[in-house]
């Protein structure tokens, strides 16, 4: 057995240039992003080639994580949860040479095999370069060999040194093995080189089931899988001969399939256009009869009408005879009226009480009238208490009088008014009033609007200037804005000084902004167009940009002065020297002074901290700003004071919007109750009067009852009688009139259509038909067919609707027409599919008619049937289908073959898993079965034989059926070539004693945990060892090469039992563990291991402590676990020393 024996590694990662010494069996323990993961990813590295489809760095981790690469690695840049990146202790390497060695040992012999990869890297670029891969066999490398020395240090050797350093030390001993970024070749002869002799490991294989023991992908997902992929070998089948042969045969089927097809398209287009001509002429032959049926119609129309105006006629006459006779009847009653009303007349006491109901009616009217008045009146009044949720915007003594009216008005009163007097009071006090309440109202209104108008406005600059410091800029006037506007508009950009200079010391800086005024807002722009920013400012409005401060930069940038210590440019700092220039140039001279006035007053140019000036012989003291404006730190402060001003502008806002709101509704209120009491109701002289009409009509009323008129009775009934006969003879009369006119009327409307008719309709109907009997398509005899089953169809009815007719023959008309343009679009549709199908000669000619093209194809259908090749098809497909049968015996021998392998590896697995039983007596057997779907298939496969493939296409083939099977893997499901695609695979789990069988499949689905993975590693050891072809010798001995088996987060969840027992098994079957596990596994590792490499991490720094575990240690540590009272602890040892990365 060959195992891994040393490590090398420079610059990979955090570690700069390592070796370790492996003995056996390791663990590698440490917390999470302490390295182990990198370790483990430079070993895959190597072992699979620098393969990126194979490699999983950090296969473990978590998907945010898992975000390692090969350039990140070389480069020792961090990318986890614990990275150091960026910070001061810690840089990557800008560019670096990396070099990864394995050496690997054979057991029997003692001789070495080193295996290794050169790789570099730059920041700079994106990718890091391959340099080679490279194998030495007899050759035992170590650190030395890839690094040199300078006087500043060591550092790593070129790649094109160790290549030739490897071919030398290996000319006499060995053989060494060079290659660039070829993973599959140099994984071949990796495999050549560590496998066992004369038998080494096959490259997929190999490269499946390395892959998966470092994450094991496989067993997340489902048994059968991982069966499937990680333990049987793929034997593929080639059918691509078997394709060309059959493709021969399909070749010619293909020329008897055109013809045939080239017939029936042809046919097909030939029956659509057949079609087309017959509907053609039943749209013909209908158009003809709706011609013919709608000139039926109109003359038997216009027969009908000279009958309708006739009787038109005749009614009139009847009905003008009858209102003759009305009149005549009318004068009589009216005669006998009159003469009984002069009778009336003529008599005393009917007139005075004529003349006292006229006088009662009219006074009635007057009452009705004054009462409806009042009621009005009441309600308009009662609308003072629409005021009086104003109560608090209006006068006291208007208040009270409003609540005294709402109260004497309020509606519901039973006898209104009360006291009417009180009412014309108030309602004179309201409108002396009014107008006044208007005026006041409208005067708070305004003041309420100018006041939210100046916020508004107010709130509006706040935010302008909010926007400008939280972007960085500085609050500036608005002239200050309208001159960077207008210099932006011509590419000049300007900045004001305050954003480029600042106060060093804050105790000075009110007193110095105080100074500077304005000239804190002054532009800087660049020397080169400073003139022309002069030109634009001299430009513009005054009123634009009015008291703005340009700096002239062409004479700033040539000041370079100086200044003594303790005067005021000296706190002046910033990024820009031409605006540090200007400040500076302003404050020249100034002495900074304290409080101390005899040495302010003694200065020629001084200032105090509190905004004492001294120039010349003139002392003033200057307002300091509320808050600072030079600086960065300044626009803070700026922004606090801006969102305060904000926040209570807004509120004050909020109050004058409700303040607003209520003045309006009060406005709107007072002009309605002006309205409403805009004129003096005199209720007093209503009341008075209403009184005085009551008594009055009640003595109208009895004088009316004192007359009597009962010997006018007689009359007045003989009136009633005669005046509701002149009604009834009235109203007939009306009648008959109206009557009279409708006859008149429907004559000469009838009259109308007869002319219409006869002149113009008929006419067009005749000229109508005239023409679709010269239609292309038309047929006389099949018209008259036509027109006889529409006749009869209506025979059912009692008189034949010509109308109907029409209409049935048009909708049978359009139908046809329909039908006749589907079959000529499909025809046109099939001939143009067919010319791109078979491109033909002039099959297509321009302003070719339907009968040109129905010639065209009976010519051409003519012509293909007469060669016969069409009819061949049966002959042919008969040869085919031997061929195919011949070939799905051969494929199912070859089927079997593979099914018989692995029956027979499974043997192989289920004899050495006896031999072996896993923890808790549990023995463990490769189970399969056949797929349902499959069933048929696979029992046909496992009964061919020789015999069978005699018979096939004989009358004994009994698996005819099959050849559906056969054609799927023809037509590209390659897949069912393969062997194991036809099984479900699963582990079958037994306890020996109780004889109670599972599987683990159904165990996954109960376990918790990592528990139900113990198992997996039952069967990725055999899966392992199976790949790197380690076979058992008769007398017991292990016989194999390379072995290694690598794992990230390895034996996770499971207790020290089952990882003790796990672990000896995969030793058992030829395994090295070289496993990776968090530090809370350490002890149970110990146990089972013969190395610990420990990993402790510290910011950028990893150091590793390697631990070569004895045989005693490990039986002690065994015996702590499971006697714990039964050992007596000694003092720890004393730890090796740590290996730095």
């Amino acid at each position: 057995m060959k195992r891994l024996h040393r490590i090398i590694l420079v610059n990979w990662y955090l570690f700069e240039s390592v070796e370790w010494e492996i003995r056996g069996a390791t663990a590698l323990i440490g917390n999470n992003g302490s390295g182990k993961s990198s370790l483990i990813d430079a070993i895959q590295y190597v072992m699979i080639g620098g393969n990126k489809n194979d490699w999983r760095p950090n296969a473990k981790a978590t998907n945010r994580q898992r975000s390692r690469d090969v350039r990140s690695y070389v480069l020792g840049i961090i990318k986890d949860e614990g990275a150091t990146a960026g910070k001061t202790e810690f840089q990557p390497r800008p560019d670096a040479l990396c070099r990864i060695c394995l050496v690997f040992r054979d057991e029997e012999t003692g001789q070495f095999t080193s295996v290794g990869a050169a790789v570099s890297a730059r920041q700079a670029d994106h990718q890091e370069q391959v340099e080679g891969f490279f194998i030495a066999e007899n050759l035992e490398m170590r650190l030395g060999d890839f690094l040199e020395s300078s006087p500043e240090g060591e550092y790593p050797r070129p790649y094109a040194a160790i290549r030739e350093s490897i071919s030398q030390r290996v000319e006499r001993v060995g053989h060494a093995y060079n290659f660039g970024h070829d993973p599959k070749n140099f994984v071949k002869q990796l495999l050549s080189s560590l496998g066992p002799d004369k038998r080494p490991p096959a490259l997929d294989k190999y490269r499946r089931s390395f892959r998966q023991s470092v994450y094991m992908s496989a067993l997340e997902g489902s048994v059968s899988d991982f069966v499937q992929n990680s333990i049987l070998d793929e034997k593929p089948i080639n059918i691509e001969q078997m394709r060309q042969s059959i493709e021969s045969y399909n070749n010619k089927l293909e020329a008897v399939r055109r013809t045939e097809d080239q017939v029936n398209r042809l046919s097909v287009v030939q029956g659509y256009l057949n079609q087309a001509k017959r509907k053609a002429q039943l749209s013909a032959g209908y158009r003809w009869c709706e011609a013919e049926m709608r000139f039926q119609a109109a003359d038997e129309d216009r027969e009908s009408l000279l009958e309708s105006a006739l009787n038109a006629r005749t009614k009139h006459s009847h009905i003008h005879r009858r209102v003759i006779e009305l009149k005549i009847r009318i004068s009589v009653v009216e005669e006998r009226i009159r003469r009984l009303e002069t009778t009336l007349n003529a008599d005393e006491s009917q007139s005075a009480k004529a003349q006292l109901e006229t006088q009662r009616n009219h006074e009635t009217s007057e009452l009705r009238r004054i009462r409806e008045e009042m009621e009005k009146l009441q309600g308009k009044l009662a609308y003072a208490s629409e005021l009086l949720p104003h109560a608090e915007s209006l006068p006291t003594e208007f208040v009270h009088n409003l609540k005294e009216m709402a109260r004497l008005c309020q509606p519901g009163l039973m006898a209104w008014p009360e006291s009417p007097e009180e009412i014309d009071r108030l309602v004179s006090d309201l409108r002396g009033e009014i107008d006044q309440i208007i005026d006041n109202v409208f005067d708070q209104g305004r003041g309420i609007a100018v006041e939210a108008e100046a916020l508004t406005k107010e709130a509006k600059e706040c935010e302008v200037a909010l926007e400008r410091l939280r972007a960085g800029k500085s609050d500036l006037g608005r002239n200050t804005l309208a001159l960077i506007e207008a210099l932006a508009e011509h590419g000049i950009e300007a900045t004001p000084v305050c954003e480029l200079v600042e106060v060093t010391d804050p105790k000075w800086q009110p007193a110095i902004e105080a100074f500077l005024g304005a000239r804190t807002q002054a532009l800087i722009v660049s020397p080169e167009q400073a003139r022309a920013a002069v030109e634009i400012y001299r430009t513009l409005k005054k009123t634009v940009a009015y008291g703005a401060n340009v700096v002239n930069t062409e004479k700033v940038q040539d000041w370079n002065d100086a200044f003594d210590p303790d005067t005021a440019p000296t706190l002046i700092s910033g990024d820009n020297s031409l605006a540090i220039a200007y400040v500076q140039r302003l404050l020249r001279g100034m002495k900074l002074c304290d409080v101390d006035t005899k040495r302010l007053i003694r200065e020629k140019r001084a200032m105090s901290p509190d905004g004492m000036i001294v120039q010349e012989a003139s002392v003033r003291r200057l307002k300091l700003p509320e808050f600072p404006v030079l600086g960065r730190a300044a626009r803070e402060s700026q922004i606090q004071h801006m969102e305060s001003k904000l926040d209570r502008c807004v509120a004050r806002l909020s109050v004058l919007n409700a303040k607003n709101t209520d003045v309006k509704k009060l406005t709107s209120a007072s002009h309605t109750f002006r309205e409403k009491i805009s004129e003096q109701p005199n209720l007093a002289r209503r009341v008075q009067r209403e009184l005085e009409l009551g008594k009055h009509i009640d003595d109208l009323d009895r004088q009316i009852q004192a007359i009597d008129t009962s010997h006018l009775q007689e009359i007045e009934d003989q009136l009633a009688v005669l005046r509701n006969q002149k009604s009834q003879l009235s109203d007939e009369n009306v009648k008959s009139i109206g009557d009279r006119r409708g006859a008149r009327d429907e004559f000469h409307v009838k009259k109308e259509r007869i002319q219409e008719l006869s002149n113009h309709k008929i006419p067009r109907l005749v000229e109508e038909r005239r023409e679709r009997e010269h239609d292309d398509d038309y047929d006389a005899q099949l018209a008259a067919e036509l027109l006889e089953k529409l006749e009869s169809s209506e025979e059912s009815s009692e008189e034949v609707n010509c109308y109907s007719l029409a209409d049935k023959a048009r909708k049978e008309a359009d139908n046809a027409r329909k039908i006749m343009e589907e079959r000529d679009k499909k025809a046109m549709s099939g001939l143009v599919e067919y010319k791109t199908i078979y491109p033909t000669e002039d099959l297509f000619m321009e302003n070719m008619s339907p009968a040109g093209y129905r010639v065209k194809v009976d010519e051409m259908l003519t012509s293909l049937k007469e060669v016969g090749l069409h009819e061949r098809q049966e002959e042919l497909n008969d040869a085919l289908r031997r061929v195919q049968n011949v070939f799905r015996t051969d494929l199912a021998i070859k089927l079997r073959s593979g099914i018989d392998d692995m029956r027979r590896r499974f043997r192989e697995l289920n004899s050495e898993l006896e031999e072996r039983p896993f923890s808790s007596n549990q023995l463990y057997q490769f189970r399969f079965q056949r797929k349902e779907e499959h069933r048929d298939f696979i029992d046909y496969v496992e009964s061919v034989d020789e015999h069978a493939a005699a018979n096939v296409d004989s009358l004994f083939d009994e698996h005819a059926h099959i050849n559906s099977k056969v054609q799927e893997m023809l037509d590209g499901d390659e897949t069912l070539s393969d062997y194991r695609e036809y099984f479900t695979y699963d582990i079958e789990i037994q306890d020996p004693e109780t004889g109670i069988k599972e599987n683990l499949s159904r165990r996954i689905g109960r376990a918790s945990g990592g528990e139900h993975k113990t198992p997996f590693y039952v069967a990725m050891g055999a899966s392992l060892a199976s790949a790197y072809r380690i076979n058992r010798r008769e007398d017991g001995s292990l016989d194999g090469g390379l072995s290694l088996y690598l794992a990230d987060e390895a034996f996770e969840k499971m207790d020290s039992t089952n990882t003790r027992q796990a672990t000896e098994y995969l030793k058992s079957v030829g395994l090295q563990l070289f496993v990776a596990t968090p530090d809370d596994a350490e002890p149970r590792l110990r146990q089972v291991v013969d190395t610990v490499l420990f990993f402790t991490r510290e910011g950028s720094r990893v150091s590793v402590d390697v631990d070569h575990v004895t045989p005693a240690a490990r039986a002690l540590l065994r015996k702590v676990y499971d006697d714990p009272d039964s050992v007596d602890l000694s003092p720890e040892p004393t730890a090796p020393e740590p290996v730095d990365g």
